[in-house]
Parts: C-alpha cells; structure tokens; sequence
C-alpha cells in the first residue's frame, strides 16, 4: 500500500538553525527556528506558485579536483611516500569524498511566482521522502491555480524530447511559458522555466570540438613537421621512424576530433542563454527539429507582444487565435479552450 505523501519537510541549513516547512489548506508554512527561537514566520500561498526551478547537479569542479588528487596519493605511495605522511593525506582525501557523497545527494528547490520573485528554496536529500513532499507540494499547486490556468498550461502546443544514453532533454511549451528538464544517470536532474515572451533571437550553434584530441592533433603535427625538416637527407639518424610515428597519432587525434565534435543550439532567453546537450554533428535530424521549434517560438513572442493585455478575456481570445492561426493548436483543443474561456466569463460575470 502506496503511504501518504508527507506533510513537511525539516532542513538545517546552519549549526543550531532549523527551518521548517509545513503543507496547510492555502499555502506552505516557513518557520525559522535558531537555537528553538522561532525567528521567522511566512506563508507562501499556492496560488502565487508560478513555477520551480530543480537542480540535483553533480559538482564537476570538486568532483575533478579530488580525483586528481586521489591518484597524486595512490601515486605517492608507489614513489615509496613515508606512511605517516600518505596516511595522513589518505584520512583527509576519505573526508574530502565523505563530504562530497553528501553533496551529491542534495536536491534543491526554488519557487517563483509570476514576477520573478522566489518565494522559498528547499534543499534535502534526494530521497523518497523529500520527493514526497515535493509531490504533495505541486498536488497542491495545482490545486489552487485559477481554472482557466490549468486548462492553458495542459493544452497540446508542442515539445522537443532528445533521449541519449543514460541521459534526457526536453523543451516543453506551457502557454505562457517553456519549461526545460534534463535528467542524467544516478538521477542527477535539472529544471528550469522561461517566460515565452523573454525567448529572442539570435539562435545559434555551439560547435564542442574535444580539447584533448585537438591539443593532441597540434603536438603530433608540430613533432612530425619537426622532425621530417630533421631527418630529410640524413637516413643515418634514425629520425624517420619517430616521424611516421607523430603523422600516425596525428592522423588518429584529427580522425577523434572529427568523431567527437558535437553540436549543441544555443538561444537567448531575456539576459540569458539556454543551451541543449550537445549532438554529434551527423544527427542533423533533431537538431533541425528544435530548430523549427525554437523559430516558430520566436515568431509567436513577437505575435503576441502586440496583443492588448487590458482586457484579460480579449487577450486570451486573440492568443488562443493566434495559437490556431500559427499551428500550435489543433482545431478540436482551439474550440474547447475557447468554448472554456467564454463559460468561464460569463460565471465570473454572474450570467
């Protein structure tokens, strides 16, 4: 039997401080303990919700950083290191991967509402208890948004989804916004959200050329240049082999370079950029598809920022239209929303 998602969610973001975040009827509850004095109180309604931004990244740098200094230490102990000595480094590399494991596990949570303000971040463990809490909290969210919201944000107007190995992206469009998701292995995970209207042009390609095959194309020429200049007319000097050797790995770093470039789309989003995970350059066919995507985005946002925002039923009216007109709705789902948005004006209206 499924148990019931919980309620609340307790974190300790600093020695002697707690904060705790309780799920009521209208909204989720922030209290602020230190040393058990409640220091701050708030109350964050459902409905001022607009969207999430999740991150459960894997920290590269310090992921890099301890690697490399975990094989100077295995390192250290083959160069007949003195024990003390790589015991010691061995204890604070132990800690230094403890605490890391830790951080891996973190999953953060930042709420927005339609300003673009936060409204609260939650941090815990990427468990079934913090996922939760997290799925009652958008049960709830759900809950309080206006009807006509709801009826928006669920209607068919497209997406990208790109699935590699172990890992996912994808683009959806929510009506008046996009909303990203990626997931990797070991459930790394990042969200984000964008208002339609701050998607802009220009949408460009980033080209990802491997670093070690190019550093390592540029060596072997260099070498072999070298020493092809060294060894012409001078057989005797052995030199000739060196030379086939350096055009053999340089001819296989360009043949890597040419494998592994990948192509990422790159698209401005207000003052910041959204990037894809990167393609091999051969797999022409979804980038072209996000592509198509992202322009007819594009054109909508300008459509759109010419629409009259006084009235709020004649706003949605034109958008709805302008989402037929431009083949983001099919005809079927364009009547029904319509047909909703009048039915939902005459109520608020009481006729």
């Amino acid at each position: 039997m499924k148990s019931e998602p919980a309620s609340r969610h307790e974190e300790r973001p600093h020695p002697g401080t707690r904060v705790l975040f309780t799920l009521g009827r209208e909204g989720m509850a922030v209290e602020a303990f230190t040393s058990e004095v409640k220091t701050h109180e708030d109350l964050v309604y459902y409905d001022e919700v607009w969207d999430s931004f999740r991150t459960h990244a894997l920290p590269r740098w310090p992921l890099a950083a301890l690697a490399a200094l975990t094989l100077a230490w295995a390192a250290a102990l083959a160069l007949s290191a003195s024990l003390p000595a790589w015991s010691f480094g061995g204890g604070l590399l132990a800690a230094g991967w403890l605490f890391l494991l830790t951080r891996l596990r973190v999953l953060t949570v930042r709420l927005f509402n339609y300003d673009g303000q936060e409204l609260a971040c939650m941090r815990g463990p990427a468990g079934p208890r913090f996922r939760s809490f997290m799925e009652a909290l958008d049960a709830r969210v759900a809950q309080g948004r206006y009807p006509l919201q709801s009826l928006f944000e669920g209607l068919p107007l497209g997406q990208f989804e790109w699935k590699g190995r172990g890992r996912s992206w994808s683009c959806r469009f929510a009506y008046d916004r996009l909303v990203f998701e990626s997931r990797r292995l070991f459930g790394w995970e990042d969200r984000s959200y964008a208002s339609l209207m701050a998607v802009e042009p220009p949408v460009r390609l980033a080209w990802k050329l491997p670093l070690p095959a190019a550093a390592g194309f540029l060596i072997a020429a260099s070498s072999w240049a070298l020493l092809a200049v060294l060894a012409d007319g001078r057989p005797e000097a052995g030199l000739r082999p060196w030379a086939w050797a350096f055009a053999c790995a340089a001819g296989a770093s360009a043949l890597w370079a040419v494998l592994g470039l990948r192509v990422a789309v790159q698209a401005r989003l207000g003052s910041e950029v959204v990037e894809t995970p990167s393609l091999p350059w051969w797999q022409r066919a979804p980038r072209q598809e996000l592509l198509k995507l992202l322009a007819r985005l594009i054109g909508l946002a300008d459509s759109l920022g010419e629409l009259d925002h006084e009235n709020y039923w004649e706003y949605h009216r034109s958008k709805l239209a302008i989402l037929k007109e431009q083949g983001f709705l099919e005809p079927w789902p364009y009547r029904s929303a319509l047909a909703r948005l009048n039915s939902q004006e005459r109520e608020d209206f009481g006729e």
